[in-house]
């Protein structure tokens, strides 16, 4: 799971083909006009322990939607996991959760701070 600089890893399931993570939730903490720029990123990968990984594919779920007050503040749903050689892989369940904090600093052009959640 990617979004600008930031990475998280989930941990590895063996032998399945149907993977559920469930994963404690991942926190990134950005700039409101940094969600503007970038897709979250999520690279599903087949785990190999003595080769390189394989890439299965990977998801892009836009979060800019999640900052307008009128929209709602969570992204769920199934998303198609799509390798570009291959087309679509597969489908991921993934949760995105908006909540935006006031800035501190009130000289920035930035309105708000924000933190989402996958």
């Amino acid at each position: 799971v990617k979004f600008g600089n930031t990475t998280f890893k989930t941990d590895v399931y063996h032998k399945s083909l149907n993977p559920q993570w469930n994963s404690e939730w991942f926190k990134f903490e950005v700039d409101d006009e940094d969600l503007q720029d970038e897709p979250l990123q999520i690279t599903v990968l087949d785990h190999d322990t003595y080769s390189a990984n394989d890439a299965i594919g990977k998801v892009y779920i836009d979060i800019d939607p999640l900052l307008y007050t009128e929209a709602a503040t969570v992204i769920s749903g199934w998303f198609p996991i799509y390798d570009t050689i291959h087309g679509i892989r597969g489908e991921i369940s993934v949760l995105v959760k908006v909540d935006l904090f006031n800035d501190l600093n009130r000289f920035r052009q930035s309105s708000c701070g924000v933190k989402f959640f996958c």
